[in-house]
């Protein structure tokens, strides 16, 4: 599988972008397939236990 990471800061800018694709979450990870927002860890987690 391919990805990419991306480095968050802290800063008002970045925060907002992420609450912006996430639909308000700000916490990481938070995780993106093919440019669609898919969910953060627990979702991951819940994800791999369904497979």
């Amino acid at each position: 599988m391919d990805y990419s990471t991306k480095l968050v800061t802290f800063s008002k800018k970045s925060v907002n972008e992420m609450a912006k694709k996430t639909g308000g979450r700000t916490s990481v990870p938070q995780i993106f397939v093919d440019e669609k927002y898919f969910g953060g860890l627990l979702e991951l987690k819940d994800y791999y236990k369904e497979k």
